[in-house]
């Protein structure tokens, strides 16, 4: 009779252990799927990041060409006036 009480207890006792266990993978198996959906959600985010730094790069180059085209266009202005003060410059010499 001892013996059966003790093959009972065990039972119960390998089956809650056994329930514990499942109820630990299952928590294990939930934590893991909530780190990959924060990795996967930073992943996102890091690409948008990325994917914006670009276009504001980009966006910047655009204006840093339109700025030398600006200068150049203001150089050259600046050259031919000049030029045209060097030849009114003598012009007066030469009367």
């Amino acid at each position: 009779m001892k013996n059966l009480f003790l093959i009972a207890a065990l039972s119960i006792g390998a089956a809650g252990l056994s329930g514990c266990s499942e109820k630990a993978q299952q928590e294990t198996a939930e934590a893991g799927a909530a780190v990959g959906d924060d990795v996967q959600g930073a992943a996102t985010a890091a690409s948008g990041a990325a994917e914006e730094a670009g276009a504001v790069a980009a966006d910047a180059g655009k204006k840093a060409e339109g700025a030398v085209e600006a200068a150049k266009t203001e150089a050259g202005k600046a050259i031919e006036a000049a030029g045209e003060a060097a030849d009114k410059a003598g012009e007066k010499m030469q009367n």
